[in-house]
């Protein structure tokens, strides 16, 4: 329905050219080039009688303009013949014929030739699925009232698929509940499921409804998978043509040979399943509870379990697999995973286990309301356990609750949360035998699922094992690296920074390490207040590998939300090291998507990226932090096209592509870091109101965490100062950081300020300050120190004033400051821009050799080239003094063309023009090559070069070399 619909509106809107339309019926195959010929004959073609391609293809010949002739449904001309009648037309109508064919799977009309010619303009069905905007303009159009909710969870439900949306519209314009029709539309709705029985259904051969109606019990499904369910040898190759040929069979681009069904006909299967075959249900599942186990993944073994009504299998993957069964977080944009039935309640009596079972399987699926409920009967129950086995059932569930206060995003939950299931296991002795099995199974396992790169605990040395260490971290994060290592072996810490996005909190102390004589034995984060090194402390020490990775795996994912990546760094290092240890897949993922991020931050950007490869096929949340590392690494290195496909890829899918409408309480770190990072791309690109449009969208109405909001403000005062108002700029970084070069800056700018620094053409809400900024105390507020000066320093500078942004710069230079090293290569680049600029020269070149010494071996480039004509200025007179980095700097000069005209500027002593081969001759005369390597370089003779030499010093009134290169710069020549 959505391809006709839209093809009808787009021939209505070509009225300077006729479109001849045929739609292709079942049996039309002998008549189809007569009803060719009847469309073209209505717009001016002389049909032959008795057509055919060849007499067609002449005749369309003959035609003064082109015409277009409009196939629908083109899947239902069977005969073979066709397709190939249709290509020959096209081919020999002497480009007088388009052709617009329309059809549910793809035609065979040799597609790849026309692609590779440029000749071809593709719709998919995921192009005609409907936008969230798109289904609200609908709505109203069917005078159906439309509240943000109601059209989120319409257009989650139907995937933007238009047919189904036109459905619901017309059922729910008279209907007296529009929330409640809402909530029960699916793919077992009368109207809907007679579509796809009639449409998509029937019209699919034998084995392959059988694919299809096995296989809808499992999200996502692969080949393997298919075969296991289905008994079937070859039902990857039966799923890759349902794929094809359906549009309803969707490919899971992060698991490549995966696919997941739309989800309105995944619910229509698995109601045709229950109606066709009940009595299959049950062994299907316990088929895929198989399936999943054998391949370590007891989320989707549990659940299929408990679907399957296997609960022996349901309780052994809880009590031996509940480190790899805990959650970190909500993820907020997931497409929901087929409902399980819940138990009957002489299950629960037998085996009381059993509720946390159904407990941890909700609370995977994100279902708040049930996960809590089987939780408080699991507590209601839990006398009912045997003796020996009620220190476990005890301790599991300590794991399960601290799971739902991630869920529900309660951080101030999560530690406390985290001590008891430390207490359960140090005190029971009992988390060691539970861990005992998952790394047995993990052994034997290969790849990165369980490992990752790499296990030991322990930092290279020279690299850091995670951020290190501030003043503003809470008391005892700085011990936690070192006494969470893998097998009880120390991580080092270091002195380092908590930061924000480029923040630093100053005056961090270096952390030296238990028993060694030079300070007190800091706490980890779980010793409690004014017990000292007591029982909470030996608690995290005497619990086993998986249960410590577990807890600070979910305390590092607290801390990032909050924005404190000083404290989430260190628990994520070393939550990392420990699920290492113990083989764990999960916990490691979630700490080292997280932990990327941390390193992309702070600039350690080999670091991030190999962080954020070690666990591709992690969870969708985990995926999207490792991608938002990548992104930004790509960012800082001035990769913006590969930047941009991470940040598409960490960026919440939209419902169309299977994701959800955000949720409640998913404000946090990590959309604000998306909006940052989006926010410097666009303005790479030039594109100032798109990212002023990006940091406003992260705004929601909800407080976010002060850390969280100092972010923003920063990022939004640094688009103010790209755009010119340097004014503006320092008045948004008035709340964040204190002036040093002028007078206090009030902490909560004047409605006429804030009017003064609002871009023209945008919201009336962007720009204004963002509530609780700078009202944090002492260390929390010299987080964000160091990232906001460098951005006043930025606007001081745009401003003229050199003076007072060399007075606000951070210690950049200083190695025992803690500055991170992206913000430290930032403030230097902006000191020598500044010295240059002061007329202090010497020191300007002093400045740019440290810089270019921090940024080479991490490979910043979007500093540099962020930093316009003083950029460039500054790298071109450090060429001809001389450098250590002289191919960095060429490289950078040159990918930093100068702002002159279209063509070159004639030489103002001679009025002659420089051609472009002497242009680039010229290009090359900056480097340390010989006249000989330039003409192997260039692949020119040696002569030929000479020649182009001799012109550009003639022209350029020269006579020698760096007197060339010199009066070329002046020149705006390179």
């Amino acid at each position: 329905m959505g391809k006709t619909v839209l093809l009808g509106a787009w021939a209505r809107a070509q009225p300077d050219q006729p479109v001849a339309w045929y739609t292709v019926e079942t049996g039309d195959g002998p008549r189809f080039w007569s009803y060719v010929g009847e469309a073209l004959a209505k717009h001016g073609v002389a049909v032959p009688d008795d057509p055919d391609p060849r007499r067609l293809a002449a005749a369309v010949a003959q035609l003064e303009r082109p015409a277009v002739l409009l196939v629908d449904d083109l899947h239902l001309a069977v005969d073979e013949s066709v397709a190939e009648g249709l290509d020959f037309l096209v081919r020999h109508a002497d480009r007088r014929l388009h052709l617009v064919a329309a059809a549910r799977t793809e035609p065979p009309l040799g597609l790849h030739r026309w692609r590779l010619e440029g000749g071809l303009t593709e719709v998919s069905a995921h192009d005609l699925a409907f936008s969230r905007e798109e289904t609200a303009e609908l709505l109203a159009c069917h005078r159906v009232p439309a509240s943000a909710r109601r059209v989120d969870d319409l257009h989650l439900r139907t995937e933007g698929w238009p047919a189904g949306l036109r459905f619901a519209a017309r059922s729910l314009y008279a209907h007296p509940d529009p929330d409640r029709f809402i909530a029960g539309y699916g793919g077992e709705h009368p109207t809907v499921a007679g579509y796809l029985v009639d449409e998509v259904l029937a019209g699919q051969p034998a084995e392959a409804r059988d694919v299809l109606l096995r296989t809808s019990i499992a999200e996502p499904v692969s080949g393997e998978l298919a075969d296991a369910l289905t008994g079937r040898e070859d039902a990857a190759r039966v799923l890759a043509e349902l794929e094809r040929t359906n549009g309803f069979v969707v490919p899971v681009k992060s698991r490549p040979g995966a696919y997941r069904y739309h989800r309105m006909f995944g619910e229509l299967l698995r109601a045709e399943l229950r109606r066709r075959s009940p009595d299959q249900l049950t062994d299907l599942h316990r088929r895929a509870a198989a399936w999943h186990a054998d391949r370590h993944m007891p989320p989707d073994a549990l659940r299929h379990a408990l679907a399957g009504r296997d609960w022996p299998r349901a309780t052994e993957l809880l009590v031996s697999h509940w480190p790899e069964l805990i959650p970190y977080g909500a993820e907020s944009h997931r497409l929901p995973a087929p409902p399980i039935p819940p138990p009957p309640a002489s299950a629960l009596r037998a085996d009381p286990a059993l509720a946390l079972a159904y407990a941890a399987a909700f609370l995977d699926a994100q279902d708040r309301t049930s996960a809590t409920a089987f939780l408080r009967l699991a507590q209601r129950h839990r006398d009912r356990m045997p003796q020996g086995q009620r220190a476990r059932y005890a301790l599991v569930a300590a794991a399960l609750r601290l799971a739902e206060a991630q869920l529900y995003g309660d951080q101030a939950a999560v530690l406390p949360a985290a001590r008891q299931l430390l207490d359960l296991s140090a005190t029971a002795g009992v988390g060691a035998a539970a861990a005992a099995r998952p790394v047995a199974a993990a052994a034997g396992a290969t790849g990165t699922r369980n490992g990752g790169p790499g296990v030991t605990a322990t930092a290279p040395p020279g690299r850091n094992a995670g951020p290190a260490v501030t003043g503003a971290a809470p008391a005892g994060t700085a011990a936690l690296a070192r006494n969470a290592g893998g097998n009880g072996q120390p991580v080092p810490a270091h002195a380092g920074q908590n930061g924000g996005p480029h923040g630093a909190a100053p005056g961090a102390a270096r952390n030296t390490g238990p028993g060694n004589g030079t300070g007190p034995v800091e706490l980890s984060p779980f010793g409690r207040a004014g017990d000292g090194a007591g029982a909470g402390e030996r608690a995290f020490r005497a619990a086993d590998p998986s249960t410590r990775a577990v807890a600070l795996a979910a305390v590092g994912v607290a801390e990032l939300e909050t924005g404190d990546l000083g404290a989430a760094g260190l628990a994520l290092a070393a939550g990392l090291a420990e699920a290492r240890a113990a083989g764990l897949t999960r916990p490691a993922s979630a700490c080292a998507g997280r932990l990327a991020v941390v390193h992309a931050v702070r600039g350690e950007l080999r670091e991030a990226g190999e962080t954020a490869r070690a666990y591709p096929g992690g969870p969708a949340a985990d995926r999207a932090h490792a991608h938002l590392a990548l992104a930004m690494v790509a960012l800082h290195r001035d990769e913006l096209a590969e930047a941009a496909a991470h940040l598409d890829r960490a960026a919440p899918p939209s419902p169309a592509d299977g994701g959800l409408p955000a949720a409640d309480g998913g404000a946090g770190a990590f959309p604000a870091l998306v909006a940052a990072t989006r926010a410097g791309l666009l303005e790479a690109r030039g594109d100032l109101a798109a990212a002023h449009r990006a940091i406003s969208a992260a705004r929601t109405d909800r407080t976010l965490p002060p850390l969280v909001e100092r972010w923003l403000v920063i990022a939004e005062a640094d688009l103010h100062t790209a755009r010119g108002d340097a004014a503006g700029a320092r008045v948004l970084l008035g709340p964040v950081v204190r002036d040093r070069a002028h007078a206090p800056v009030r902490s909560v700018p004047a409605a006429d300020e804030l009017r003064a620094v609002r871009p023209p053409g945008l919201p009336a809400d962007l720009g204004a300050p963002v509530a609780g900024v700078g009202r944090e105390a002492g260390g929390q507020r010299a987080t964000g120190e160091a990232a906001g000066t460098v951005a006043l320093a930025r606007a001081h500078l745009r401003a003229g004033d050199a003076a007072a942004a060399i007075r606000v710069l951070p210690p950049w230079d200083d190695i025992e400051a803690a500055v991170p090293l992206a913000v430290r290569v930032d403030a230097g680049l902006l000191a020598a821009v500044a010295a240059r600029r002061a007329g202090d020269h010497r020191r300007a070149a002093r400045d740019l050799e440290t810089v270019l010494g921090l940024a080479g071996p991490e490979g910043f480039r979007r500093v540099f080239t962020r930093g316009g004509t003083d950029a460039r200025d500054l790298l071109a007179a450090h060429l001809d003094a001389g450098t250590a980095y002289w191919p960095l700097v060429a490289d950078l000069v040159a990918a930093m063309p100068p702002p002159a005209a279209a063509d070159p500027p004639p030489s103002p002593e001679t009025g002659e023009t420089l051609t472009e081969r002497e242009l680039t001759v010229l290009r090359y005369l900056q480097s340390m090559l010989s006249t000989v390597e330039i003409a192997g370089e260039l692949s020119l003779s040696v002569n030929t070069v000479k020649t182009h030499v001799r012109n550009i010093y003639r022209k350029l009134s020269a006579t020698r070399r760096r007197e060339a290169v010199r009066r070329g710069r002046e020149l705006r020549l390179i």
